[in-house]
């Protein structure tokens, strides 16, 4: 084997050895950045939830509280949020 196979094969191994920690590190990236998904959809499930109850229970309350005393007892609340967080499919494809 000549010197310059030695450096290419040498060259080669190395590509390698980094290619899989690469990968590894990707697939623990992966994992955390889907874990944030997940956080973020019960985040939004929480918020929507507290919208929803807002809307069905606390506000209409209000309103009666409101009508009573003789004031105008509209509230401005946020619209739920309806997207979904993606997440990273690893596979073949």
């Amino acid at each position: 084997m000549t010197i310059q196979q030695a450096e290419i094969g040498k060259n080669i191994e190395e590509i390698q050895t980094n290619a899989v920690e690469l990968n590894k590190r990707f697939l623990i990236f992966i994992d955390k950045f889907n874990s944030i998904g997940a956080n973020l959809s019960r985040l939004n499930k929480s918020f929507n939830e507290a919208v929803g109850s807002a809307q069905r229970r606390l506000l209409p309350q209000g309103r009666r509280f409101a009508e009573i005393a003789g004031q105008n007892g509209e509230a401005n609340l946020s619209d739920a949020i309806d997207e979904e967080v993606r997440e990273i499919q690893v596979g073949e494809g």
